[in-house]
């Protein structure tokens, strides 16, 4: 979107006599080394030039700095001039892996055009890695306190969890290189009931990347395409300084001060945090501990205009974990049944796990339901070419929910989103542990808020705003389980006592906006 955006941008600059702007496109060494095969792909994002003996990167450092420079122009006015209507990434991965200069390699070309860029666009861990934050600011030579930094969907970083490793890796791992001291501390926390602190020793973690690179330097070499369980051991105890680590059958690290996320950025000229789903903005500025920040609020009077948000206080819609029966289930089924049928288009249901999805999928007799690694383009086509109503049900926090368009001609095709059970965090152990570690920072009230009420406020917004994509755009939203009373979501909603209520505003809305 950002190479078709800037051609058309570019296409008009040169019709008004203004010079044109470029972009360098910051992606993965896998998707540009000319070495690289399908088939050792994943290989080469494991160990990179090292599994080709490439010795560019020694190359680069030995160029003096004004041939280092004059490069950098020359290649910057060739993508310049290619960036127009119509091209789009893959395009302009071709031309860079095309270009020949005295840089041979295409990503480390791209790295050298860093040091001109005003403006760049990369992913999360360019900023919380402090590795890969490390190589940015160095390949930029400039430093934080010169830059302003803007997080898009910031809700994603206002999260005390930083990582995840399943137990099966650890078991993988000892069969690549064996006895190592890491794997034997991984392999005696299984059945640990607290919370870990653990940071392994640098020499210990630096000669088990030797030893899982060289694994997969053989692997390639016999042929094989075998990558590392254990370099993905190596990336998950990177961040272990400052963390803990659950076990509950698999591994889990959180922050122990999630206000420590940012610090790393407490010099940088300006920190600006964006995200659709940043509410209430006291909670997530607290969390992040940038309680000072200047908040601003911005909501569409459009949207306000064009949507109806209907709550329940039956005392028997509610998905707490101690309600999930048979009963309830069915109660579910019925209530939604009733509803669907006074929806004049598409709906989309949202329940808090996979398992619930596919109890309702049953009792609603849909096929069209998100199921665990599930390629959802299937879904998204079904609700696109559909002639009649569709009701698509998918768990919040699922792929469905997050940045999904069910889009025709601009129009949004959904006509109501429906909650079906507040998307709460199961509440295991270790999150009530860590609810204990957070109270010493913030009291009882306020980590149990973060730990278990915000989570569920993002997955909710994010699910919701699958249906409002453009001013034109007409629908509703309904939240069934009456424990919404106890989240600060809506001050426009209407709070419904049954069934027949939600029925009657919904009749009400659609005939006013038919």
């Amino acid at each position: 979107a950002w190479f078709r955006e800037l051609g058309i941008i570019n296409d008009f600059l040169t019709k008004q006599g203004y010079q044109r702007w470029t972009l360098f496109p910051i992606v993965a060494k896998n998707r540009l080394c000319p070495l690289v095969k399908q088939h050792d792909r994943d290989q080469f994002a494991q160990i990179g030039c090292w599994l080709f003996d490439c010795q560019l990167p020694s190359y680069l450092k030995k160029m003096s700095r004004k041939t280092l420079r004059n490069i950098n122009v020359e290649f910057e006015a060739f993508l310049r001039n290619r960036i127009k209507t119509g091209v789009d990434l893959s395009e302009i991965l071709w031309e860079i892996t095309s270009y020949t200069s005295e840089i041979k390699c295409p990503y480390l070309l791209i790295q050298n055009a860093l040091s001109s860029a005003r403006l760049v666009i990369a992913t999360y861990p360019y900023l919380i890695n402090p590795i890969l934050r490390d190589i940015l600011f160095t390949s930029m030579d400039i430093l934080p306190s010169q830059t302003t930094i803007i997080i898009d969907e910031a809700h994603n970083i206002a999260s005390g969890q930083i990582g995840h490793l399943s137990f099966k890796k650890v078991q993988n791992a000892v069969q690549e290189i064996d006895i190592d001291p890491i794997l034997n501390d991984l392999l005696s926390m299984k059945g640990e009931k607290q919370l870990i602190t653990y940071e392994p020793q640098e020499e210990d973690l630096i000669a088990l990347r030797k030893k899982a690179k060289r694994h997969v330097k053989n692997q390639y070499e016999q042929g094989r395409k075998v990558v590392s369980s254990a370099l993905e051991i190596y990336r998950f105890l990177q961040q272990s300084s400052n963390s803990y680590i659950a076990v509950n059958g698999n591994f889990k690290m959180y922050l122990q001060d999630p206000r420590e996320l940012l610090s790393v950025i407490d010099d940088c000229k300006q920190r600006i945090l964006l995200s659709g789903t940043f509410r209430p903005l006291d909670y997530f500025a607290n969390f992040l501990g940038v309680p000072n920040a200047k908040k601003i609020n911005l909501t569409s009077y459009h949207r306000r205009k064009n949507r109806i948000i209907l709550t329940t206080v039956d005392p028997k819609l509610t998905l707490r974990y101690s309600a999930r029966t048979k009963q309830r289930f069915l109660y579910y089924g019925e209530v939604l049944s009733e509803i669907i049928v006074n929806i004049p288009g598409n709906v989309l249901i949202f329940t808090p796990n996979y398992e619930i999805t596919a109890i309702l999928a049953n009792l609603l007799r849909t096929s069209l339901y998100e199921k665990p690694q599930q390629n959802v383009a299937s879904l998204i086509q079904a609700v696109q070419t559909s002639l009649e109503k569709v009701i698509l049900i998918a768990p919040a926090r699922g792929k469905v929910s997050e940045g999904i368009e069910f889009v025709r001609d601009e129009q949004s095709l959904i006509k109501a989103v429906i909650i079906a059970g507040l998307p709460y965090p199961p509440p295991t152990r270790s999150l009530k542990q860590l609810a204990k570690k957070y109270a010493e920072i913030w009291g009882e009230e306020q980590a149990a808020n973060y730990l278990f009420f915000l989570p569920a406020e993002v997955a909710i917004r994010q699910c919701l705003g699958r249906m409002l994509r453009s001013k034109k755009d007409i629908g509703a939203w309904i939240i069934l389980d009456n424990r919404v009373v106890n989240l600060d979501l809506f001050n426009h909603s209407i709070s419904c006592r049954n069934t027949s209520k939600i029925i009657y505003h919904l009749q009400t809305f659609y005939q006013k906006h038919h």
